[in-house]
């Protein structure tokens, strides 16, 4: 599903900066089965079947709402909140949280507020940081929609500051499907009494559904190919090999886990790859850490993983790993006298603990549109340079790009990123630049803007998504010859993966070091060579188009050069740019 949408900002409270980041509130006119939020709020009164929004949302549920409905499982006093699961259904939400208004001859205004603070309460009671909602039902009790968007917003803005938990709440979308009222919805917002230390952002989104035609050549996903894949974790104290079919069973076993073998990974990239002077010595140890890779973690089972790894359909090789083995380099991965990574195409694919988001996606048809996104912070001119010449290489083979690159009079701001994300669908974004981990909350991590952060969780509410994200997010435009600590950064990039794919990103490419200009600047031309329509080789795949990007660093730096090793593809390795 493709949109447009036309944007426009108002800031309200102090300006994004040091200190608390604002609560964003986005009025949004259009559907709100559309909404890409964790949480999609509606609004139900006893004994009536469902009308307008909750009516919407039931259809796209299969009519769980309806039939939940008809036996009063809704029913009861105002303000009680009922969790309906909406995974395995078109909304691209978590859930959907349907607020009981209690018997219609009772539903005052002067109750409004009390359904913002319901909101809150939900969002604080699953942990939630965004939702889409409406203007509940204001239009049965002739209230306009100024007066009752100041209410409702007032109650949100008000629980905030008192209901516990509620930290966790950043984002409040709320869908009009009437245009016309989107203004007096904007005026409401901000006429809001907000309690002191609750700042506001607002943002106005208008957005077009997509064409019929541009539905069609969208189509579904693709089917998952035939494939090989492994599961690669970690269950307490062993390490758990699955491999993982098609048919009615899989087959697992487990082992001791290498506890030794992981920690002491890190130095001997460091100090075995990165730091030597001879290729033929850097060569010598990313074979022999390749194959104690498979000795330690796949030779034991009596699977004859090697074999299966050899005879892969397709040559399509698919590791699942968590988060206790997603830091190994599987890039590395040397069986039957082969780097698996180069003779493959190969993939991870990350278990993560909560659900994910699937991103709409692009359009099927013209030609590739890519956003370029370099140097925002403004302090890496090396990421200025690749964001460049990636764009000018792109342009040159056809693609429609649009490029945000700092500099030193000028930097990236999140309104710029935002902005273009809302109004124009990209299929592949790539980052030059600094990112940042948030341990405490996964999806506070993203992506450093000149005047913010980026969140992972942020990107989920544009109304675009990227199919792909190319990301030499932390690395610098120094070599690694010579760096104290050439994996600083890697950590961030690893969790930046995880909440990007939550996101709704459909695959992710991201070196695990840190990568010079003149390699990346290689990888790039033969990666996106690859992806573009009309290319040497036609469009091929994700999996296949980064083989060819360490392929490309092999033949023009050789095979001691280890930035072919860094570079990771996460998601499925079939998925094209299309």
């Amino acid at each position: 599903m493709t949109s447009s949408a036309r944007t426009s900002r108002v800031k309200d409270g102090e300006a994004a900066g040091p200190g608390p980041a604002p609560f964003l509130i986005r009025v949004v006119a259009g559907d709100i089965t559309r909404a890409r939020s964790s949480l999609v709020v509606v609004n139900h009164f006893n004994g009536v079947n469902p009308a307008g929004a909750e009516a919407a949302v039931d259809a796209a549920l299969g009519g769980a709402l309806s039939r939940r409905a008809a036996v009063g499982a809704f029913d009861g006093r105002f303000g009680t909140s009922y969790f309906v699961p909406a995974s395995t259904s078109r909304l691209a939400a978590d859930g959907v949280l349907v607020l009981g208004l209690g018997a219609p001859e009772r539903f005052l205004e002067g109750r409004l507020p009390e359904l913002g603070v319901s909101i809150v309460e939900a969002m604080a009671t699953f942990g939630y940081r965004d939702v889409a909602t409406i203007l509940h039902s204001a239009g049965n009790i002739g209230v306009d929609p100024a007066r009752a968007a100041s209410l409702i917003v007032g109650g949100v803005l008000n629980a905030l500051a008192t209901v516990p938990g509620a930290e966790c709440a950043r984002e409040l979308s709320i869908y009009e499907i009437d245009g016309k009222s989107i203004a007096p919805i904007l005026e409401g917002v901000r006429a809001a009494s907000a309690p002191s230390g609750v700042h506001t952002y607002v943002e106005q989104a208008v957005g077009e559904p997509p064409s019929a035609r541009e539905e069609s050549a969208a189509g579904p996903p693709p089917s998952i190919v035939d494939h090989l894949r492994l599961c690669i974790t970690k269950a307490g104290a062993d390490v758990k090999v699955a491999v993982i079919g098609q048919d009615a069973m899989d087959v697992a076993r487990t082992h001791r886990y290498p506890d030794a073998f992981h920690e002491s990974l890190s130095n001997r990239l460091r100090d075995e790859i990165i730091l030597p002077e001879k290729p033929e010595d850097r060569v010598r140890a990313m074979r022999s850490i390749g194959e104690q890779l498979y000795n330690s973690y796949l030779e034991w089972t009596d699977i004859r993983l090697a074999e299966k790894i050899e005879a892969a359909p397709s040559e399509y090789l698919v590791a699942r790993v968590d988060l206790l083995t997603v830091d190994l380099p599987w890039e590395l991965l040397h069986v039957n006298g082969k780097f698996v990574s180069r003779s493959h195409r190969f993939a991870r694919q990350l278990e993560l603990g909560s659900p994910g988001r699937q991103g709409a996606p692009t359009a099927a048809s013209g030609p590739l549109r890519v956003l370029v996104i370099g140097n925002p912070t403004q302090d890496l001119p090396g990421a200025a340079n690749e964001a460049n010449a990636v764009a000018a290489m792109l342009e040159e083979a056809g693609a429609v790009v649009t490029a945000l690159v700092g500099d030193d009079q000028h930097g990236i701001s999140y309104g710029e990123v935002t902005a273009l994300l809302d109004r124009e669908s990209f299929a592949v974004v790539h980052y030059a630049g600094h990112a940042k981990f948030d341990e405490l909350r996964q999806d506070a991590s993203g992506l450093l803007l000149a005047d913010r952060r980026l969140t992972a969780g942020e990107l989920a509410n544009r109304n675009n998504l990227p199919r792909l994200f190319v990301a030499n997010a932390c690395n610098s435009a120094q070599t690694g010859a010579g760096l104290l600590n050439p994996f600083e950064g890697a950590l961030e990039t690893i969790n930046l993966v995880s909440g990007l794919l939550s996101a709704g990103v459909r695959g992710f490419v991201g070196s695990a070091w840190k990568v010079g200009d003149v390699a990346a600047t290689t990888f790039a031309k033969a990666f996106y060579e690859a992806i573009l329509p009309g290319g040497p080789r036609g469009t091929v795949a994700f999996g296949e188009a980064v083989r060819l990007g360490r392929e490309a660093i092999v033949d023009a730096h050789g095979e001691a050069e280890p930035a072919w090793a860094a570079y990771s593809l996460y998601g499925s390795p079939w998925r094209t740019a299309f």
